[in-house]
């Protein structure tokens, strides 16, 4: 269950990373601060190869 709820988890963020409205929108609608989406997007092996995409 622990992995999958980590799965959900990432999959949220590189959503919201997605979107067209950048990261501090995209940390706000998570209810996260930049910093920690960025801690989390490292943590999960995600980098952000522009402003809106995501690798």
């Amino acid at each position: 269950m622990g992995q999958t709820l980590r799965s959900a988890q990432i999959e949220m963020i590189r959503q919201a990373v997605e979107r067209p409205d950048g990261n501090i929108s995209a940390a706000k609608s998570l209810g996260i601060t930049r910093v920690t989406l960025y801690r989390r997007l490292k943590g999960a092996g995600i980098r952000l190869v522009s402003e809106q995409r995501v690798v």
